[in-house]
């Protein structure tokens, strides 16, 4: 039989919202600076059969969400990340070493290595874990510390042993060797927008966005780059702006 426990703990800022059915687990965790306040606790059991329908078709309403809830949750704005061993498993709280305020933006592993992956977010943020995520520590990249910049690390993508990592103001920086060195490759100041996102796609090869919806390919590091689309989003909502008046 389900249970559903919510859970309010008084002497602290965390509330957690516990689902269970059969073998499946889920937690989905907030943070709120509120009063404490006390949530009753619904059980499967019950003393009449009316009753035990009753509790069933509560939980069934609210089970859904619950799980959805907690699957959408893989990184949290607060210095806290969760992981999971296995799909449907139990969620459990990873403390990361790192700044308050700081908001984390992107994560990936390498594919030849499960265990070894990135982390990144704002105020110049990479972490690195190669253990499958138990620790974190900070990593230091000397080629994205040579100017007086507080990089944004919007996001991060694996193909293989490649890796790519973009940011704001615009940087882009490459490895070939899973990451154990990262080289800062230049950008030109033409590029319209900030870049928000990239993907690795092959060897030497990436596809880049921009928050001005341009998209570029590379496929030789990113030393060149080739336009995807005729113009940017932008560009083409100001031009029917344009027209339209």
């Amino acid at each position: 039989m389900a249970t559903l426990q919510l859970t309010d703990y008084s002497n602290s800022t965390v509330t957690s919202l516990f689902v269970k059915f059969k073998n499946c687990h889920y937690r989905a965790t907030s943070y709120s600076q509120s009063e404490p306040r006390f949530i009753p606790r619904a059980s499967s059991s019950s003393s009449s059969s009316q009753q035990q329908q009753s509790s069933v078709l509560k939980l069934n309403r609210r089970h859904f969400i619950a799980a959805e809830t907690a699957a959408a949750i893989s990184l949290s704005l607060t210095p806290l990340i969760a992981k999971s061993e296995e799909t449907l498993s139990e969620w459990e709280r990873v403390f990361l070493p790192i700044d308050p305020g700081v908001v984390l933006l992107d994560i990936a592993f390498v594919p030849d290595d499960p265990n070894h992956g990135f982390l990144l977010g704002t105020r110049q943020t990479i972490l690195e874990t190669k253990d499958g995520g138990n620790t974190w520590v900070p990593r230091s990249i000397p080629s994205a510390e040579d100017e007086d910049f507080n990089y944004r690390f919007n996001s991060i993508s694996f193909k293989g042993k490649e890796g790519w990592i973009v940011g704001k103001p615009a940087i882009l920086l490459y490895t070939s060797d899973a990451g154990d060195i990262w080289e800062r490759i230049p950008l030109s100041a033409q590029l319209p927008g900030d870049m928000v996102y990239i993907k690795a796609t092959g060897e030497k090869s990436a596809e880049m966005v921009t928050d001005q919806g341009a998209i570029y390919v590379t496929a030789n590091r990113g030393y060149n780059w080739r336009a995807a689309v005729q113009e940017t989003v932008s560009a083409t909502l100001n031009r029917l702006v344009l027209i339209w008046i």
